[in-house]
Order: C-alpha cells, then sequence, then structure tokens
C-alpha cells in the first residue's frame, strides 16, 4: 500500500517526504485571497485531465504542546534555585519569606511566556515526536477529507505543517503502485522552496503541476470522468 515503506492501511507515506522548512510561517500571510483561488482553479484544471483527485492542505500545527509550559517552567525554577543554592550563605542573612514564592511566580510567568514562541515548542519536542505527530495528522486528514474514497483509489493529499516546518505526501493505493518516494520527495522540496524564495503560492503551483504531470502521465482522464472532491485549499488551525 505505501510508496516507500511498508505500512498498514491504504495510504501511502514516503519516507524521504517530510522535510524541515527553513523559516517560520505565519498562517495569516502564507497566501492571499486571490492567491488560494488561483490554487483552487489549478487543481480544478488538472483533475479535469486525469482520474486523480488532489487536496492541498496547509494547518497551524500538528503537534501537541501541552508539555512545553510545565518544561519551560520547571527549567527556569531549577535555574533559580540553583542559584539560591550557590548564593545560599549571602541569601539567607537578606531573604524574606516572600522569597521562595517571588521565586516560583516569575519563573511560572517567565515559562508562560518563553511556552508561546513557536522555536521553543519545536526545541522541546523530540524530533522523532514531531514527524510521528505531523504524519498522524496528516493521515488523518487524509482520511477525514475522503482522500481514500474515491472511485480509482487516486486521492492524493500535498500537506504542510506551518509550526513544525513540515511538509508530507500521501497518496492512496492506486497512486501508491505506480509512483515512488522519489517522485513525492521532488513533489515535497518543491513545496518548500515556497519559504525558501518567500513565494508560497507559486511554489505551491509548481508542486501542483508537477503533481498534475505525474497523474495526468500514468492516470489520464476516463469518459465521464467526475470530480468527486472540491479543489479549494484547505486551512485549517
Amino acid at each position: 500500500m505505501v510508496a516507500a515503506a511498508a505500512a498498514a492501511g491504504a495510504v501511502a507515506v514516503a519516507d524521504s517526504a517530510v522535510v524541515v522548512l527553513p523559516e517560520d510561517g505565519d498562517m495569516k500571510t502564507v497566501l492571499t485571497e486571490s492567491e488560494l483561488k488561483g490554487l483552487a482553479d489549478l487543481i480544478a484544471d488538472i483533475e479535469g485531465k486525469t482520474a486523480g483527485e488532489i487536496r492541498l492542505m496547509l494547518v497551524g500545527r500538528s503537534i501537541s504542546v501541552g508539555h512545553v509550559f510545565p518544561i519551560a517552567w520547571l527549567g527556569f525554577l531549577s535555574l533559580s534555585l540553583l542559584v539560591v543554592w550557590f548564593e545560599r550563605h549571602n541569601l539567607i542573612l537578606t531573604a524574606q519569606w516572600w522569597t521562595i514564592p517571588t521565586v516560583i511566580l516569575i519563573t511560572f510567568l517567565m515559562g508562560f511566556v518563553v511556552a508561546h514562541f513557536n522555536w521553543v515548542k519545536r526545541l522541546l519536542t523530540p524530533t522523532e515526536d514531531i514527524i510521528h505527530q505531523v504524519w498522524q495528522r496528516a493521515e488523518l486528514e487524509f482520511h477525514r477529507e475522503g482522500l481514500n474514497e474515491t472511485s480509482g483509489r487516486t486521492g492524493i493529499l500535498l500537506f504542510v505543517s506551518l509550526l513544525e516546518h513540515q511538509a508530507v505526501v500521501l497518496g492512496d493505493r492506486a497512486i501508491a503502485e505506480r509512483l515512488s518516494k522519489d517522485v513525492w520527495l521532488q513533489v515535497v522540496n518543491k513545496m518548500l522552496e515556497g519559504p525558501r524564495s518567500g513565494q508560497w503560492a507559486k511554489k505551491l503551483e509548481e508542486a501542483l503541476q508537477l503533481c498534475g504531470d505525474l497523474l495526468i502521465e500514468r492516470f489520464p482522464a476516463r469518459e465521464g470522468n467526475k470530480n468527486e472532491l472540491p479543489n479549494h485549499v484547505i486551512i485549517k488551525p
């Protein structure tokens, strides 16, 4: 079922189709309304020439970040208590009853503020967990959007998760049987040229066009070809 590695289910996941983005992305500034319409029109045009069904999705984040604040707070608290330990002789002479509560409160606030930075969320989340959770989110969205239910099993999802700086390409069973992981990597790399060049829309268009060329060659439109899924770009938190 899988283009590059064995896995359960009908979703094809290319091992090399998860790549780190070089810069932060802001969901509100990645694409304009006119660019979103242009991408939707391109998807519609491509799908008129192939039996494949393409969906493009951008999400704010895929990982769980509930652990970030406790780790940040405990880090600041431990550092503060370490300073207190080394300076205990001087501090004991001047310490007041409110010293320790104040240290706890200040480190709590510092942890709360720092935990809101995206780079901190990535730093305090193991790379393996990031990749696993991004893939999980992509696979969930693949099924949620009905890409595993097309008549020819030719659904394909181009997925970008902004906070984690990763992208994934998933294809259904028929796609996986005829396209290798190297092909997925080409599409992913094209998607990720957007933040490098500051041309999100252009590079996503090129990624879609590359996808379209591959699908048109291997899965040309059939007689009575129907558009089974919506064409708009999916934007989610």
